[in-house]
């Protein structure tokens, strides 16, 4: 193959891997800590001030917990959209038994119908807003293999529903609903014990979301696309004309 030939074969295949990457450079990442979060036990307490995101049984207050995180939406402009989203949970801190009896249990993230600042401010007897960190539509779920290490990041990837939640939310805010799969009351079954830190924006919660913009190519790119092939047909072409 003589130079301006592997010129041209180089040329061919630039040109169609630039052609095909144009959708694919309007992706961007953007990402989010949680605004609130906390726990409701099944007697409805919940204090203002706590943001542990307990889940599941504890024996030592003989009561179970679901969770809940609230996220601040970043606005989306023209025809963007999120097409995935990732949250990140931070499992409890070293040397504290924070994950028992886990191996085959589920966490659940769902929608919820309180409202945020009821959510939030929590307080005594509130039932209905633990039945409700339950009752929503599955945004998905998890189920562990076995019990996750102290500190390990557990990554939740949201269904479709709840993606569309979250598109629905852009702009404004959104809350999600936790809850574990609890088979009896007689050992410990929790996840994301003792995580409590004070304040909820430190990075222990994480929303990760994909932005895409779906505007429709130029008709120059459709050009692009089209030419590639071509390109790459003609100068296989002549190759095989100059070996025969």
């Amino acid at each position: 193959m003589n130079k301006i030939t592997e010129f041209g074969v180089r040329g061919a295949i630039a040109l169609g891997i630039a052609a095909l990457s144009v959708s694919a450079a309007n992706a961007q990442l953007l990402f989010s800590n949680t605004s609130d979060r906390g726990s409701y036990s099944n007697l409805g307490d919940h204090s203002a001030g706590n943001d542990s995101y307990i889940a599941g049984y504890d024996t030592f207050d003989d009561v179970q917990y679901r969770s809940f995180f609230v996220f601040n939406i970043p606005t989306l402009t023209g025809t963007d959209t999120y097409t995935s989203a990732v949250l990140n949970i931070r499992n409890g801190g070293t040397g504290i038994p924070n994950a028992l009896d886990m191996t085959g249990r589920t966490f659940t993230i769902s929608s919820i119908a309180t409202d945020i600042n009821t959510l939030t401010n929590g307080g005594t007897g509130l039932t209905s807003v633990y039945n409700d960190l339950r009752g929503g539509t599955d945004f998905g779920s998890i189920t562990f293999a076995s019990n996750p290490g102290d500190n390990a990041i557990i990554k939740f990837n949201f269904n479709a529903a709840g993606l569309s939640a979250i598109n629905n939310a852009a702009g404004s805010q959104i809350a999600f609903g936790g809850s574990f799969d609890v088979n009896n009351t007689t050992t410990d079954q929790y996840i994301f014990g003792f995580t409590g830190s004070g304040t909820a924006g430190d990075g222990k919660t994480r929303l990760d979301l994909v932005v895409n913009n779906f505007a429709a190519p130029e008709p120059s790119t459709f050009a692009l696309l089209g030419m590639a092939p071509i390109g790459i047909g003609i100068v296989v072409r002549r190759l095989r004309r100059r070996d025969s």
